[in-house]
């Protein structure tokens, strides 16, 4: 039948013995198409990363809107290349997939009504490529600032880049150029500071056990929780 054909319809008892005289005959006008259920223009929207907004023709009434008979079916293949498998189920023209792994998806949408379901729509495909980030130290530190201030010397530096993570600390050492030991603890893991200052008599004592007219050099380093980063 074609839409709006005219159809007749009669109805008839039976038993066991037979059946009865069918009814007189009532018409009426068919809509064969009640509604139009394929959909067209799938498309993606926008994407970020492992997320991605997909968008398709509005079919369905405003009427219908509520009415949970009426829903688009959305599928995706997994990036398998292969099954399809049901995302989920929305009454809206648009949907958000987050979650998704580096590889090529390919989507399809397709309505239902309580008369049925309509054909597939086009296919979408996206490609999605996460970048892993490497963890990181922070970068060597620039050459030191040195001053003297009567007994003191003042050590002061710039933080550097922070690697894959945040600075959580600087570590300071004095030697003589071949070997360094720790400033502690004056100047140990200074996570606010760009200075320390330290008295020229805690370099005579031990580990340092330096003298008048030896050479003195600094040296320091950035560190985060992937590591400490290189010596100045």
């Amino acid at each position: 039948m074609e839409h709006n054909d005219m159809i007749y319809i009669r109805a008839a008892a039976y038993n066991s013995l037979g059946s009865g005289l069918p009814s007189p005959l009532s018409s009426a006008n068919v809509r064969v198409n009640v509604m139009n259920t394929d959909i067209s223009n799938l498309a993606i929207l926008n994407q970020f990363e492992g997320t991605v907004n997909l968008g398709w023709d509005n079919i369905f009434p405003s009427s219908n809107a509520m009415d949970t008979r009426y829903t688009y079916e959305l599928y995706s293949d997994n990036a398998t290349g292969g099954q399809f498998t049901k995302v989920t189920n929305t009454n809206l023209s648009q949907y958000t997939v987050e979650n998704l792994s580096s590889g090529t998806y390919n989507f399809k949408v397709r309505a239902r009504t309580p008369c049925g379901e309509g054909n597939f729509s086009n296919y979408a495909r996206v490609t999605i490529q996460l970048v892993t980030l490497r963890n990181t130290e922070p970068a060597r530190m620039d050459v030191l600032g040195i001053e003297q201030q009567d007994c003191h010397v003042k050590v002061s530096w710039s933080a550097p880049e922070s690697g894959s993570q945040p600075i959580t600390g600087y570590q300071l050492q004095v030697g003589s150029g071949s070997t360094f030991n720790d400033i502690t603890p004056l100047c140990g893991a200074m996570l606010y500071s760009s200075n320390c200052v330290i008295p020229m008599q805690l370099l005579s004592v031990a580990p340092h056990n330096m003298r008048d007219g030896d050479p003195v050099y600094f040296r320091a380093a950035a560190f985060n929780a992937i590591g400490q980063g290189a010596w100045s």
